[in-house]
């Protein structure tokens, strides 16, 4: 509900009122959301209070350990992940330009 208000509201960004009340729905949805996620974490860690092993994977996931790692490029060279994110870039554009 509180995306839906937002998006209404992101059609007419040009009123200054209409500005501000999209501003509060943002603000909303952000709560909204995080609330949702604070949660759905203590649902999983209280099961898993007996558990260490699955408690520190939680607690891992969260802190992004386990899925950080593999974010950085394994190229030592800094042209050859300038081509290769050009093709992608590159690759994309293309794509996009052949939908009407």
């Amino acid at each position: 509900e509180a995306r839906k208000a937002q998006r209404k509201l992101a059609k007419d960004p040009s009123d200054s009122e209409l500005g501000k009340l999209y501003g509060e729905k943002c603000i909303d949805k952000s709560i909204i959301i995080d609330k949702t996620r604070n949660r759905y974490y203590d649902g999983k860690l209280a099961a898993a209070k007996n558990d260490p092993k699955k408690t520190y994977r939680i607690i891992n996931h969260l802190l992004d350990r386990e899925f950080g790692a593999n974010k950085l490029p394994n190229e030592s060279e800094d042209s050859i992940i300038a081509q290769k994110f050009s093709s992608f870039f590159n690759e994309k554009v293309a794509v996009n330009k052949s939908f009407p």
